[in-house]
């Protein structure tokens, strides 16, 4: 018999003190969940279990999000000192 538990619907939903996988919040935060995990560990922003096991916490949700809007931000200068736009 295996219970399913309802899916929060933001992330003021969850727990502060539980994990959670990125499959978990990915939905919430907007974001696929391999973008979601290619973010945790660019940013730093996880808990890592296992080799292979991230998970997530409020805070580290909330915090990879503020990183993405912080990266998306800030433009990215070629060697000439102007913007590149395709970096």
């Amino acid at each position: 018999m295996t219970i399913t538990l309802p899916q929060p619907m933001k992330l003021s939903d969850l727990d502060p003190d539980a994990l959670y996988t990125p499959a978990q919040v990915a939905p919430l935060t907007g974001f696929k969940e391999k973008e979601l995990r290619r973010y945790c560990i660019e940013s730093g922003f996880h808990t890592r279990i296992t080799r292979q096991k991230i998970m997530l916490d409020q805070g580290n949700a909330r915090d990879i999000i503020a990183w993405v809007k912080a990266k998306n931000a800030e433009p990215v200068m070629n060697d000439a000192g102007e913007i590149d736009y395709f970096k």
